[in-house]
């Protein structure tokens, strides 16, 4: 993974592909929290995975399942998009597609919003526009 404006040469790397904690397969997405974490969807590993400024590991959290977006709102609440379980990800069976929504401060997983036509449709990234409402994009595929 790479950062801009750090280092000599203006962006600094972290990471590795592999599957231990800090390593990464198809980083998908990046958000920060209030307190300058960078939270990465770190997709073919299904969970997300936390680090501060300078790339050093803090933690990876599961229950996200399998994110392809992730979004952090002024509140510290994180919301993250899950693409392809029990779709294109024929290793995520029983999870289920749709936007879960939590809090950073802890990750514990408050709502969740499924995925409307199941097995068909594939969301691409989530927004929070509101108090009240949450968005997802998704491709229906024919």
């Amino acid at each position: 993974m790479a950062a801009r404006g750090a280092g000599p040469a203006g962006a600094d790397t972290w990471g590795k592909k592999g599957s231990g904690p800090g390593e990464m397969d198809i980083p998908h997405a990046l958000a920060m929290d209030s307190r300058g974490r960078l939270f990465l969807a770190d997709r073919g590993n299904n969970r997300v995975q936390i680090f501060d400024q300078e790339g050093n590991y803090v933690d990876q959290w599961f229950q996200f399942s399998r994110p392809s977006g992730v979004f952090i709102d002024k509140n510290d609440i994180i919301y993250v998009a899950d693409s392809e379980s029990e779709s294109v990800a024929k290793d995520h069976d029983g999870w289920k597609r749709g936007i879960r929504v939590g809090r950073v401060s802890d990750g514990v997983v408050t709502a969740f919003n499924p995925d409307p036509v199941e097995k068909a449709a594939t969301f691409r990234g989530s927004c929070r526009h509101s108090v009240t409402h949450t968005f997802g994009a998704s491709v229906q595929n024919s």
